[in-house]
Protein backbone atom coordinates (compact mmCIF):
# COMPACT_ATOMS: atom_id res chain seq x y z
CA UNK A 1 0.00 0.00 0.00
CA UNK A 2 2.95 2.58 0.42
CA UNK A 3 3.97 2.16 -3.11
CA UNK A 4 0.49 2.39 -4.32
CA UNK A 5 0.14 5.40 -2.38
CA UNK A 6 3.48 6.88 -3.28
CA UNK A 7 2.66 6.42 -7.16
CA UNK A 8 -1.14 7.81 -6.89
CA UNK A 9 0.41 11.23 -5.65
CA UNK A 10 3.67 10.94 -8.30
CA UNK A 11 1.17 10.81 -10.77
CA UNK A 12 -1.99 13.05 -9.80
CA UNK A 13 0.79 16.00 -8.80
CA UNK A 14 3.01 15.35 -11.55
CA UNK A 15 0.85 13.64 -14.25
CA UNK A 16 2.29 15.14 -17.85
CA UNK A 17 5.91 14.67 -16.13
CA UNK A 18 7.47 12.51 -13.16
CA UNK A 19 4.22 10.64 -12.90
CA UNK A 20 4.50 9.45 -17.10
CA UNK A 21 8.49 8.53 -16.46
CA UNK A 22 8.02 6.83 -13.13
CA UNK A 23 8.56 2.96 -12.99
CA UNK A 24 8.53 -0.05 -10.90
CA UNK A 25 10.33 -2.78 -11.99
CA UNK A 26 8.72 -6.17 -11.21
CA UNK A 27 10.32 -8.06 -9.42
CA UNK A 28 8.94 -10.00 -6.51
CA UNK A 29 7.92 -13.35 -6.12
CA UNK A 30 9.54 -14.70 -9.41
CA UNK A 31 10.07 -18.51 -7.91
CA UNK A 32 6.83 -19.34 -6.64
CA UNK A 33 4.85 -22.24 -8.22
CA UNK A 34 7.27 -23.32 -10.33
CA UNK A 35 8.06 -20.46 -12.62
CA UNK A 36 11.51 -21.38 -12.54
CA UNK A 37 11.60 -21.05 -16.80
CA UNK A 38 9.77 -18.09 -16.75
CA UNK A 39 12.32 -16.25 -14.41
CA UNK A 40 15.25 -17.11 -16.60
CA UNK A 41 13.57 -15.76 -19.68
CA UNK A 42 12.72 -12.36 -17.88
CA UNK A 43 16.20 -12.15 -17.08
CA UNK A 44 17.30 -12.45 -20.68
CA UNK A 45 14.63 -9.99 -21.07
CA UNK A 46 16.63 -7.48 -19.04
CA UNK A 47 15.12 -8.52 -15.54
CA UNK A 48 17.37 -7.26 -12.47
CA UNK A 49 17.08 -8.67 -9.44
CA UNK A 50 17.03 -6.46 -6.73
CA UNK A 51 15.76 -3.73 -8.18
CA UNK A 52 14.59 -0.74 -6.74
CA UNK A 53 10.90 0.28 -5.98
CA UNK A 54 11.02 3.46 -7.75
CA UNK A 55 13.19 4.14 -10.64
CA UNK A 56 12.16 7.96 -12.12
CA UNK A 57 14.78 8.88 -15.35
CA UNK A 58 16.54 11.61 -15.40
CA UNK A 59 19.71 13.73 -16.02
CA UNK A 60 19.80 12.36 -12.23
CA UNK A 61 18.18 9.12 -12.00
CA UNK A 62 15.90 8.75 -8.67
CA UNK A 63 16.05 5.26 -7.24
CA UNK A 64 13.75 4.69 -4.32
CA UNK A 65 14.10 1.12 -2.59
CA UNK A 66 10.38 1.59 -0.27
CA UNK A 67 10.24 -0.07 3.00
CA UNK A 68 7.01 -0.11 5.16
CA UNK A 69 6.70 2.49 8.09
CA UNK A 70 7.30 0.14 10.57
CA UNK A 71 10.49 -1.48 9.64
CA UNK A 72 10.52 -4.38 11.83
CA UNK A 73 7.08 -5.52 9.22
CA UNK A 74 10.54 -5.05 5.78
CA UNK A 75 13.02 -7.24 4.77
CA UNK A 76 15.76 -7.12 2.55
CA UNK A 77 15.51 -9.11 -0.68
CA UNK A 78 18.45 -10.69 -2.48
CA UNK A 79 20.06 -7.60 -4.30
CA UNK A 80 18.43 -4.70 -3.12
CA UNK A 81 21.16 -3.62 -1.39
CA UNK A 82 23.94 -4.34 -4.26
CA UNK A 83 21.39 -2.66 -6.51
CA UNK A 84 21.07 0.91 -4.58
CA UNK A 85 24.83 0.51 -4.33
CA UNK A 86 25.60 0.17 -7.73
CA UNK A 87 22.91 2.94 -8.81
CA UNK A 88 24.46 5.34 -6.21
CA UNK A 89 27.68 4.98 -7.87
CA UNK A 90 26.42 5.48 -11.26
CA UNK A 91 25.30 9.24 -10.21
CA UNK A 92 22.41 8.44 -9.50
CA UNK A 93 19.91 9.34 -6.18
CA UNK A 94 19.80 6.32 -4.56
CA UNK A 95 17.95 6.01 -1.14
CA UNK A 96 15.76 3.76 1.18
CA UNK A 97 12.68 5.27 2.66
CA UNK A 98 10.53 4.14 4.94
CA UNK A 99 6.70 4.31 3.76
CA UNK A 100 5.42 6.28 0.99
CA UNK A 101 5.85 9.80 3.21
CA UNK A 102 9.65 9.03 3.46
CA UNK A 103 9.49 8.06 -0.07
CA UNK A 104 7.97 11.47 -0.83
CA UNK A 105 10.15 13.45 1.18
CA UNK A 106 13.27 11.84 -0.71
CA UNK A 107 11.87 12.58 -3.72
CA UNK A 108 11.45 16.36 -2.92
CA UNK A 109 15.15 16.26 -1.49
CA UNK A 110 15.88 14.93 -5.33
CA UNK A 111 13.49 17.87 -6.74
CA UNK A 112 15.67 20.20 -4.53
CA UNK A 113 18.91 18.75 -5.98
CA UNK A 114 17.84 19.19 -9.38
CA UNK A 115 17.20 22.71 -9.04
Amino acid sequence: MEQITFFNRLRTEYPDTLGMLALHPRNEGQLRGGQFRGMIKQKAEGMTPGASDVIIPGARTFVCEIKRSDHTQSKWQAGQIEYLTAAHDAGAFACVALGWHGAWCALEDWLHDMA
